[in-house]
């Protein structure tokens, strides 16, 4: 299997870990964990879905006292276990960054790569915050001989309560896909752990529940 490693390029791994005990079991694997990170996720889209239905997502993430604007494009991977996509990110303002949260804004409001990638979708149509959720992350950092993986373990708790646990592996380059996989697969042997890939990102998780409350 081969891939085109392109600038911006978001290259993943992410493997579903099922429940509590399974997470609770990998945490307990790594002494030299760091975290957990909170982190605040709002996703924002047109009224009718446009970014959405093209396969994009536009995410405010609260962390660390920073705001960060991310636009992720489709994957562009044909293989389910990997994940690859475009990611553009910047820093929003303070000063933006409420007005951005409780009102929306257009794409003329920001400047950087952002509205250049995503103005052939939207105009200067009013983005809204349409689905959030609370994600804490740990990293867990593992040295397998001559590599060195940053593991990236999440529990992410969605507006109905629902909560879902994964292991997150982020690539230099999608050259790495199998070794890494491998590696990724061992452990979660070695610690008794199902292996299941997480093929849906969180924001289309959030989504599915979002749609399934409202619905009449």
């Amino acid at each position: 299997m081969a891939y085109t490693d392109m600038p911006n390029n978001e290259i993943e791994i992410k493997l579903d870990l099922q429940n509590e005990s399974n997470y609770r079991r990998l945490l307990d694997h790594f002494p030299e964990k760091t975290g957990g990170i909170r982190q605040e996720n709002h996703f924002f889209d047109t009224s009718d879905g446009k970014l959405g239905k093209s396969g994009w997502a536009l995410r405010i993430r609260l962390a660390d006292n920073v705001a960060e604007l991310t636009a992720k494009g489709p994957s562009a991977s044909h293989d389910r276990r990997i994940a690859i996509r475009e990611e553009i990110s910047q820093i929003i303002p303070p000063q933006q960054l409420r007005k951005f949260l409780n009102e929306g804004f257009g794409l003329s409001e920001i400047s950087g790569e952002i509205p250049a990638a995503l103005s052939g979708m939207v105009s200067n149509e009013n983005l809204k915050s349409v689905v959030k959720f609370v994600n804490f992350r740990i990293d867990a950092p593992y040295s397998d001989g001559d590599q060195v993986f940053n593991l990236e373990i999440d529990r992410t708790v969605f507006p109905d309560s629902s909560i879902d646990y994964e292991l997150e592996l982020e690539l230099d380059s999608a050259a790495e896909f199998e070794s890494s996989l491998s590696f990724l697969f061992n452990l979660l042997r070695s610690l008794a752990i199902p292996i299941r890939h997480q093929e849906k990102s969180k924001y289309e998780r959030a989504r599915l529940r979002f749609l399934k409350d409202n619905i009449v």
